[in-house]
């Protein structure tokens, strides 16, 4: 996974995109991790087109993670960057 060191040596920011693929009910049936979004569209796409039968949608999101977590306000955030298959599921998932 990506790292990023501060200039002041004590801090540290993870990157990595994790794929989730969603039931109808909206929960998360599992969740792959990547290095790079393109490599974690490229699967979700896969993964919804793979005709598995409990998948309804699958989402990606951008986690970043900070080191060590008292230094920072929001030590973890999570970002939506690509969704596919049904928008209910994807709502459900958002609630």
């Amino acid at each position: 996974m990506p790292t990023f060191e501060y200039s002041d040596k004590n801090r540290i920011r993870f990157i990595e995109y994790e794929v989730r693929p969603l039931n109808l009910d909206g929960d998360a049936i599992r969740v792959d991790h990547f290095e790079t979004k393109q490599e974690a569209i490229a699967d979700a796409d896969y993964v919804m087109s793979s005709s598995e039968p409990d998948v309804a949608a699958v989402v990606v999101e951008r986690h970043i993670k900070k080191y060590p977590a008292w230094e920072f306000s929001e030590p973890e955030n999570y970002e939506t960057v690509h969704t596919v298959g049904n928008a209910d599921v994807i709502t459900l998932w958002n609630l």
